[in-house]
């Protein structure tokens, strides 16, 4: 038995060499809540368990508002909120089914993308790709009568001086507005 330790030493320090690689491999390779299961708690302390992937696939496949909510809620979370994931599910949402609150999203997230802030008057300082795209998404939306999408267009023109843009958008969102 004596003669066996500095054998058994040397098996001892392999295997605990094998195992932090191991560790450390698996540690590495382990990505962000892209695909697997996420645990959500909110206000009120409850907590939600989502599996993304299905959540993922329900958008793609369906259309499905309540997964596309449910994944910007694991989307959006503060440590999240600037890596922009939940951008292509919103063109799926806003392109493929109409969802209007989509493009609202998209609109926000490229003006935070390009601009570092959440201020949307500012969309005329946009580069001319992103201008043209936020507007064909805003336009999309007033010709719905989107009253958020409306306030913005109307915000711009009242801020570049196109008063009579501006008081026709500012009529449309008075008749709207009543009617209701």
């Amino acid at each position: 038995m004596f003669f066996r330790t500095k054998n058994n030493s040397y098996k001892m320090k392999k295997i605990i060499l094998i195992s932090c690689l191991l560790l450390v491999s698996s540690c590495l390779s382990k990505k962000s809540n892209d695909n697997e299961k996420v645990e959500i708690i909110v206000g009120d302390s409850s907590t939600y368990l989502y599996d993304t992937i299905e959540l993922q696939r329900n958008i793609i496949e369906k259309g499905d508002i309540y997964s596309y909510n449910r994944l910007e809620d694991v989307y959006e979370q503060p440590e999240d909120s600037l890596t922009y994931r939940l951008l292509k599910y919103s063109y799926i949402m806003a392109d493929k089914y109409a969802y209007n609150y989509a493009n609202r999203k998209i609109i926000r997230d490229l003006v935070r993308k390009e601009l570092k802030t959440n201020n949307l008057s500012l969309i005329g300082d946009l580069d001319s790709k992103n201008k043209t795209e936020v507007f064909a998404r805003l336009n999309q939306c007033a010709q719905q009568n989107e009253i958020s999408c409306l306030t913005i267009l109307r915000d711009y023109y009242k801020k570049n001086n196109n008063k009579s843009e501006a008081e026709k958008i500012e009529k449309l969102l008075d008749s709207i507005m009543y009617k209701k």
